[in-house]
């Protein structure tokens, strides 16, 4: 019986480990995002909650909505540094779904 009680602390140990680690998610990158938008097929409202209103937006003859969104900045590596500026692209249809994305350059 001596051995009960550190067998249970353990046991309570792993499980609150074990626990925590099952709670844990990570936020997801914007890619992920629009990936996910992309195979849902989301509702361009839906994706605007997520990332905020676009850079540019553009219509279409078509009827399509256009968003673009950009980032730039520097990046640093071995103590140089280079600029960088990356855009994401996406065209929703006429009925506000999410039909392409690109990433391309600024």
């Amino acid at each position: 019986m001596a051995y009960s009680f550190p067998l249970l602390a353990f046991a309570i140990a792993i499980l609150f480990a074990w626990s925590g680690c099952a709670t844990y998610t990570k936020n997801p990158t914007k890619q992920e995002i629009i990936q996910y938008a992309l195979n849902e097929h989301l509702h361009q409202d839906h994706f605007a909650k997520r990332l905020g209103p676009p850079h540019r937006t553009m219509t279409l003859k078509s009827g399509e909505a256009v968003w673009v969104y950009e980032s730039s900045g520097v990046s640093f590596y071995r103590g140089t540094g280079s600029s960088y500026c990356e855009s994401d692209i996406l065209t929703f249809g006429q009925d506000g779904k999410l039909r392409d994305w690109r990433e391309g350059g600024c």
